[in-house]
């Protein structure tokens, strides 16, 4: 799958912001940790995604809408099978949040 996706990217970006606590950083900085987390985050969100749908056609069918960007298709496939999908994504964006933040915070000590 892209690394990135057809799910709203400035929600996420902004999600990931916020979790990752980056609004005291420089602005500079705050680019650079955002275009270097934004990728894995959604990845591991997408990945969450993925086995949280049927398993099947359904998640077939998710999987070649995200691959071909269809941003429609993924928002209806997630909320016909993933009850309260926004919430869900939601948690997960701030868990794989708080692992990339352990992960950059060991490697600034």
């Amino acid at each position: 799958m892209n690394p990135t996706s057809p799910i709203d990217e400035k929600v996420l970006k902004q999600e990931i912001f916020t979790a990752l606590g980056a609004a005291n950083l420089p602005q500079e900085m705050q680019e650079e940790v955002l275009a270097v987390a934004t990728g894995p985050i959604i990845q591991a969100v997408t990945l969450a995604i993925l086995m949280k749908l049927p398993v099947g056609d359904v998640q077939e069918k998710f999987k070649a809408a995200f691959d071909k960007g269809d941003s429609e298709t993924v928002q209806r496939i997630m909320a016909d099978n993933i009850p309260d999908a926004d919430k869900f994504i939601t948690e997960e964006i701030q868990k794989a949040s708080a692992e990339f933040r352990t992960l950059f915070e060991s490697e600034m000590k």
